[in-house]
């Protein structure tokens, strides 16, 4: 059953992703003072704990794999891939065997995702089975193996962490939200969780300006990792401060909320992010203060709102499908997956 409070939590993640891409997904990471832009800085700062917000709350609900839930992600995939393919074939863009698959550098989140999926078993019972301090003892070695083999000495012995973009640091997030779920946290970081997360998005600014003032800017792409483990407390911290309010049922946030998958999918997946991406430099470069505020919030307001719009022919076809075929095969349950 959907909770208001996450879901709201949820859709937040995903304007922060959109956030992410407009930013140095558009711009490419500052390599020296000289082209730095501190506004940039701290809105990638608060936003870059979109993608792993998500997988937090993923955890913290747990997955059961089922047919049905998988049969609805594959549909979503599909549905999308067929509206790419569609798009390339009317400007004249060229189609790969990628655009069938819905797998390329933009879309790493799908292969991760499903991966993360299929071992939750595993991982549910891992949580389930172990007693409090040992499930403890277990996340703070994955924690600090993680910091290290994943963010500090990155990339020089990979152990499979890429920087937070593999189904290992999804893993890693997925455990936490179960802890959390189980055992909860201690009430001061609850109570603190806002400030805290307020602290660890300007540290981390304050980190990035700091690199580059000393002329390390190659490490300002390594510092904005989902590994980082300033970041990742960050974004613990932001889920907490929502998940210890408790807000009436309300009906359109949950509904918006089973579209925020789809919001990913087609805003950063070519040709889509393509046409954002001419938009963002086009307003970086023709206007300034108040006004390239507002039409940069207008310009992420529209893409979300866009997106949800179409995912609903995509809630509609697949709904309409399930009742087709539980109706002849009484074989599928559950249409819609908390996506």
């Amino acid at each position: 059953m959907r909770q208001t409070n996450i879901e709201l939590c949820r859709i937040i993640s995903i304007i922060f992703v959109i956030l992410v891409h407009s930013d140095f997904a558009v711009f490419g990471y500052p390599k020296t003072l000289s082209d730095t832009n501190i506004p940039l800085l701290l809105l990638e700062s608060f936003t870059i704990i979109g993608v792993n917000v998500f997988v937090l709350i993923t955890g913290y609900f747990s997955v059961n794999i089922k047919k049905s839930s998988l049969i609805n992600l594959g549909y979503i995939c599909v549905f999308y891939a067929t509206l790419r393919i569609f798009f390339n074939i009317l400007t004249d863009n060229p189609i790969s065997l990628k655009d069938f698959l819905f797998i390329s550098r933009s879309n790493w989140f799908i292969p991760c995702y499903l991966g993360l999926l299929f071992f939750s078993p595993a991982l549910n019972a891992l949580c389930e089975h172990l007693s409090r301090q040992s499930l403890k003892l277990v996340l703070t070695f994955m924690f600090f193996y993680e910091a290290y083999w994943g963010f500090v000495d990155f990339p020089t012995l990979n152990v499979g962490f890429n920087r937070g973009y593999s189904v290992l640091s999804f893993m890693v997030l997925y455990i936490i939200a179960r802890y959390i779920k189980l055992y909860g946290v201690q009430i001061k970081w609850k109570l603190w969780s806002g400030t805290i997360y307020c602290i660890c998005s300007i540290i981390l600014t304050m980190l990035a300006y700091l690199v580059l003032y000393l002329g390390y800017g190659q490490l300002t792409y390594k510092l904005y990792a989902y590994s980082n483990p300033l970041i990742i407390i960050s974004s613990i911290s932001f889920f907490l401060s929502f998940e210890k309010f408790q807000l009436k049922k309300i009906k359109i946030v949950n509904y918006i909320a089973k579209s925020v998958l789809a919001v990913l999918l087609i805003h950063a997946g070519s040709p889509v992010f393509g046409f954002l991406r001419d938009n963002y430099q086009y307003l970086y470069a023709n206007y300034c203060g108040t006004t390239i505020f507002f039409l940069w919030i207008l310009s992420v307001f529209f893409t979300f709102v866009f997106s949800v719009l179409i995912d609903q022919i995509r809630l509609f076809s697949y709904n309409y499908l399930y009742r087709f075929i539980n109706n002849h095969y009484n074989g599928i349950q559950n249409p819609i997956i908390q996506s």
